[in-house]
């Protein structure tokens, strides 16, 4: 998406109502308190020395503090994000969430992050998904049919959408042949209200031929605009494409997918859809996943589609929407899959009703796309003496040209320990370099009168 400007913080936006969740790309910093180590050359000294003299004495100390460290969590220089959104017929109300707050939602993403692109993808069911196919013969058959009454139940369809269900034994005759078929239908309450507790009808139908097929790679995963190169209309556009429809089973090809987006469509198992998603090498890249249903495995098992993940270095911010009764027991998260995808590489994961979809998205977003920069941080030094020196006037200096401040890891600096005696006697002390562990030295001074 080009041409976007970066806003360093958003404040809240209104969307249909709510308050839609700001992005701040400023984050705290975490540091860890071990102190720095260090060692101190020469370790040791020793000295003579007449009362009111004085000596100078040149030592370095190098600094070793690689334990220290001080991580800043910032946005990232560049941004890429693919919306893939679960197309199955039971989603209607989470994509229209979407839909409805689509502008609002990339236009907070762009003024947050300085180079942004944006990419959008649909899926369906498994690639090896069986879809059924009826064929007309051109040839009819006459058929008697018979409708008893047996009870009232709670019916629910492939989506796991519950209704009110009417159950019949239901008795169909060949009018030509005689042939009998007996079944069990389940029926609305309109049908119950126009039929009672028995019910005849007779008619002819047109004969069919079933047949099965797979669903295929194209039908079950769709790119409809690759990340980069596009603009923001371009994404909008394909998310007002998105529609609940088909959905044979229950569960979708949600693996596949996420394999095919991140790989850029490569073959898997026999199945690829060969659409080139254009992630930017230089880029952070995140796929925001939304559906209400677990993933086949028939095609794509979870491990390869984390690896295929793994292999971009793609973070999975996973969004399971609750949409039916089903979705609350078999959801995206359906025995951790979701949730195992979105920790496997710094993603996250949330589930939320469909009202909530798209601010969750924003916040979601903010927290996933942060890089963490670990850096050794610099120290000041300074000197001081411990021990028995009652006797001594002692000093210190940093003689180094680059002196003494903001050393880091690996630094050597010079310092200079100026000692005046004023009465005698025997002194042993040591000079510490302070909040430096182990960077010390021991000194010997024997102060006498000479004859």
């Amino acid at each position: 998406m080009k041409n976007f400007y970066r806003l360093l913080l958003i404040s809240g936006l209104l969307i249909n109502g709510t308050v839609f969740s700001s992005i701040d790309p400023v984050f705290a910093e975490e540091t860890d308190s071990t102190e720095a180590q260090g060692f101190v050359t020469p370790a040791t000294i020793n000295r003579i020395m007449t009362p009111g003299s004085s000596i100078s004495i040149e030592r370095q100390v190098t600094i070793q503090i690689d334990d220290i460290l001080e991580t800043t969590t910032v946005a990232p220089d560049k941004l890429d994000v693919l919306f893939l959104a679960d197309n199955t017929h039971s989603m209607g109300p989470a994509i229209q969430n979407v839909q409805d707050n689509a502008e609002v939602l990339l236009n907070t993403l762009a003024n947050t992050y300085n180079d942004l692109e944006v990419g959008v993808a649909r899926y369906y069911g498994d690639p090896q998904e069986q879809i059924g196919h009826w064929e007309e013969t051109g040839e009819t058959v006459n058929y008697d049919y018979e409708y008893t009454y047996l009870e009232f139940d709670t019916c629910y369809n492939s989506q796991g959408e519950a209704w009110d269900c009417y159950r019949y034994d239901v008795k169909r005759t060949n009018s030509d042949t005689g042939d009998i078929h007996t079944w069990t239908g389940s029926y609305s309450e309109s049908t119950y209200l126009n039929w009672g507790s028995f019910h005849t009808e007779s008619h002819t139908e047109e004969i069919s031929n079933y047949s099965s097929s797979d669903l295929g790679a194209d039908n079950a995963y769709h790119l409809q605009t690759p990340v980069a190169g596009g603009t923001k209309d371009d994404a909008i556009t394909a998310i007002n494409e998105w529609a609940a429809s088909s959905g044979g089973d229950w569960a979708e090809g949600s693996f596949f997918a996420l394999h095919q987006a991140a790989s850029s469509g490569a073959d898997i198992n026999g199945y690829a859809t060969g659409d080139i998603t254009n992630w930017r090498d230089d880029a952070m890249k995140i796929i925001v996943w939304f559906g209400d249903a677990q993933s086949h495995t028939k095609t794509v098992e979870l491990q390869q589609a984390i690896s295929a993940l793994q292999e971009q270095d793609i973070r999975v911010v996973a969004i399971h929407t609750y949409s039916t009764e089903k979705s609350y027991e078999q959801g995206l998260d359906y025995d951790s899959q979701a949730s195992t995808i979105a920790n496997s590489n710094n993603g996250a994961f949330a589930s939320v009703f469909s009202s909530d979809l798209a601010d969750t998205m924003v916040s979601m977003i903010g927290d996933s796309a942060v890089e963490t920069v670990t850096i050794s941080p610099k120290i000041d030094l300074s000197f001081s003496s411990v021990g028995d020196t009652n006797g001594l006037n002692i000093t210190y200096s940093c003689s180094d040209f680059l002196g003494c401040d903001n050393v880091g890891d690996g630094d050597v600096r010079q310092f200079t320990m100026e000692i005046t005696s004023t009465n005698s006697g025997k002194y042993y002390f040591q000079t510490l370099v302070n909040n430096v562990l182990n960077a010390e030295a021991d000194n010997n001074i024997n102060v006498v009168y000479v004859d």
